[in-house]
C-alpha cells in the first residue's frame, strides 16, 4: 500500500493530533473523498462531524462516547481497541470511521450512509468494501510504526518519521 499520512491542521490541536490518508496518485485523501462523497445528501451530519473533530482536536481530546468500537477481531487482536466510528448514534445516518493511537493521534478514513436496517458494517458491501481498505491502512501505520519508520514527536503529541510510505521514496 502506498500512502501518505497528511495532517489535518484544521481539526488538530493541543488535546489531538488529526490525520488522514492519501493514497499515492490521488488527489484527495479517505477523509476528504468521505465528505464529497457525502455532502450533498448529508451536510448537516457533516458539519456536526467537523465541529466534533475540531472538538476533539482542540478542546476535549479523544473521548471513548464519541465513537464506537469496530474493526473485525483479527484487527483488535493485532492492534487493540484503536479502530472507530465517529458519531454512532440511533438517528445519525452517516459512520466516518478512524483509528486511534494512544488517544493522542486520531486517522480519519472514509465511511459512508448506513441504513438503520443493517446491524454491522459487513452487512453492507459499500461500509464493507471501505472498512476493510482502512484496515489494511491501519495494518500498514502499525507495521511502519513497530518497524520505527513512524515515532512520536518528542512531546509526544503527533507522529513523525516516514509519513510517506511510498517504496519509490
Amino acid at each position: 500500500m502506498h500512502y501518505e499520512l497528511i495532517k489535518l491542521d484544521q481539526f488538530s490541536g493541543s488535546k489531538a493530533t488529526i490525520y488522514s490518508i492519501l493514497p499515492k496518485g490521488e488527489s484527495l485523501s479517505l477523509f476528504e473523498e468521505f465528505i464529497e462523497e457525502n455532502v450533498s445528501d448529508y451536510s448537516a451530519e457533516i458539519k456536526q462531524i467537523m465541529s466534533r473533530l475540531i472538538q476533539i482536536g482542540k478542546v476535549t481530546g479523544f473521548r471513548d462516547h464519541y465513537f464506537k468500537e469496530e474493526g473485525d477481531s483479527n484487527f483488535v487482536y493485532r492492534h487493540g481497541k484503536s479502530f472507530w466510528a465517529l458519531f454512532d448514534d440511533e438517528e445519525k445516518k452517516l459512520r466516518l470511521y478512524c483509528i486511534s493511537i494512544s488517544n493522542v493521534v486520531l486517522i480519519l478514513g472514509g465511511g459512508g450512509y448506513k441504513s438503520k436496517s443493517v446491524m454491522k458494517w459487513q452487512d453492507d458491501p459499500i461500509l464493507s468494501e471501505k472498512v476493510r481498505e482502512f484496515m489494511n491502512y491501519g495494518d500498514s501505520i502499525f507495521n511502519q510504526i513497530d518497524a520505527k519508520d513512524i515515532y512520536w514527536s518528542e512531546n509526544s503529541e503527533y507522529l513523525t518519521g516516514n509519513l510517506k510510505n511510498y517504496e519509490d521514496e
